[in-house]
């Protein structure tokens, strides 16, 4: 298994976590329970299912075969309510056909975010233990799943930049956890002020209606009268007595009503219908996401310096070259940085460049002056040092090339 494969199920896996603390208020008001490790399995097994089925079945039949099993194992094997067990397989089968058509690799920051509000709403008015399982299980499927893959294509020289990215975000993640474990009382008090506030203001305006219907001297009885007087006309019933009361029908008079409803032809012509939904489907054949040898490095591609090179250097050839000599040293020798592959890469200033190759800090305060500064400020001893300077990261960066091999 190539390691877009491993990045695509694992941010799957992800997805499929995230889509739990949307349903945590379902199974509250249904009061089925908190599932934790029957709602695990069946996410696993719903991407094992997929994963495997769309080798052999090249249409969208996949998807319908699918929902079925899926059914099968949610309402009659773990008994999940009707609303989540449609929901759970609708959802996996869309995010699914999602990545098989373009793998959206790059938005684990956007999950993240969406982990935690999500997860401080369910905590707040649903808490329970499964919620932070759930969490620990989201973490390790983004942090390992993902970007532990990503770093089996990532050159030796930013394999260290990977694990600072990680740390880096990691660290906030946790800082963020800390910062609501703490004021965890706060923000309840908080929510529960608020509530509070609402129905207290609910309250007030009762009040003044009611001491505005008492001010205004209406005569409720009279009305009531009044209504019941021509109410009384309806075959001498009033009008609450007209309303139907039970408005649940018993199992058998439904049975009576429907009867000539189901029958073999109703029978017949649903069967018919899902045979034809399912020939139409058989035919209509899906794009999956084709496996080339540049797709097995697009987890690495945002860390790998070969599509940032062909990248910049076609940024370079459509970019206007500056007019002065001196600017045009700047841009030749970032050029010739880059066709050796140690050029600079979009996320980095020149300071994190020149500390990644290795050049002295001396050579920076000159450098930026004179690729952003004004260069009629430059004195003759500036731009030979300058030059001086370009000769000897030139010289030092050939070193280093010949060094690493």
């Amino acid at each position: 298994m190539s390691n877009s494969h491993v990045a695509k199920l694992s941010q799957l896996f992800t997805e499929g976590m995230l889509l739990y603390f949307f349903l945590v208020p379902i199974f509250a008001v249904l009061s089925s329970g908190l599932p934790l490790w029957s709602y695990l399995f069946i996410i696993v097994i719903s991407i094992f299912l997929l994963a495997v089925s769309v080798h052999f079945i090249k249409n969208y039949v996949v998807y319908v075969v699918n929902l079925f099993l899926m059914l099968f194992l949610l309402l009659d094997v773990f008994r999940y309510p009707l609303l989540t067990a449609l929901a759970i397989p609708v959802y996996m089968i869309w995010r699914f056909h999602e990545h098989e058509k373009s793998s959206d690799m790059h938005n684990q920051i956007t999950i993240i975010l969406f982990m935690l509000i999500l997860l401080t709403f369910d905590a707040l008015f649903f808490y329970h233990e499964n919620l932070i399982v759930v969490t620990m299980f989201m973490v390790v499927s983004i942090f390992i799943g993902y970007y532990g893959a990503q770093m089996f294509n990532v050159p030796k020289e930013n394999t260290l930049q990977s694990v600072k990215y990680i740390l880096s975000i990691m660290g906030m993640l946790l800082a963020n956890s800390i910062l609501l474990y703490f004021c965890f009382g706060l923000i309840k008090f908080l929510v529960n002020g608020i509530w509070y506030g609402f129905k207290l203001l609910i309250h007030s305006m009762a009040w003044v209606i009611g001491k505005g219907i008492a001010l205004s001297g209406l005569d409720f009885e009279a009305i009531q009268g009044f209504l019941e007087q021509h109410n009384s006309s309806l075959n001498g019933k009033t009008l609450f007595e007209k309303v139907d009361m039970k408005p649940f029908i018993p199992e058998a008079e439904i049975a009576e009503r429907t009867g000539g409803l189901i029958n073999w032809w109703t029978i017949a012509i649903l069967v018919i219908l899902l045979i034809a939904i399912t020939i139409f489907l058989f035919k209509k054949k899906f794009q999956r996401l084709e496996t080339t040898e540049d797709s097995k490095m697009i987890v690495g591609s945002g860390l790998d310096n070969t599509n940032v090179h062909k990248r910049r250097e076609k940024l370079f050839s459509t970019v206007k070259k500056p007019n002065n000599i001196i600017r045009l040293d700047v841009l030749n020798f970032e050029q010739w940085a880059l066709k050796l592959g140690v050029g600079r890469k979009f996320h980095e200033t020149i300071e994190e460049w020149f500390e990644r190759l290795g050049i002295d800090s001396q050579y920076l305060d000159l450098y930026q002056k004179v690729r952003y500064g004004n260069l009629d400020e430059l004195t003759k001893t500036e731009i030979e040092s300058f030059h001086k300077q370009l000769d000897e990261m030139k010289s030092l960066i050939k070193n280093k090339f010949k060094e690493n091999g």
